[in-house]
């Protein structure tokens, strides 16, 4: 074995090690990057929504227009979750703006 062989076996080891280590954490990092801009699209929707719906007077059929309006934004950007996944989503930006109101 020359030393050019042994280099490029050295140059393999490396870069399966790297790429064993790296490969998961960039499939967490998007995946966490992902969450984040999920979580943002959903606070502009629900922001939007309660713009829109805020002259017409408090009641479920207000709540349920809302609603479908952050539900139809987040599906028309492409983000397609549980029911449950974006009850709690919607809700917990929901407290988050009625925080920063108050």
């Amino acid at each position: 074995m020359n030393s050019y062989q042994i280099i490029e076996t050295v140059l393999q080891i490396i870069l399966i090690v790297i790429g064993g280590l790296l490969v998961p954490y960039a499939k967490v990092k998007l995946g966490q990057e992902k969450y984040q801009q999920i979580l943002t699209t959903v606070g502009i929707a629900v922001a939007a929504a309660e713009q829109i719906y805020k002259a017409m007077p408090k009641g479920p059929e207000k709540n349920i227009l809302r609603y479908d309006f952050v539900v139809d934004y987040l599906s028309s950007k492409g983000i397609k979750l549980t029911e449950q996944e974006l009850k709690t989503l919607i809700e917990g930006a929901v407290l988050e703006l009625n925080e920063v109101v108050r």
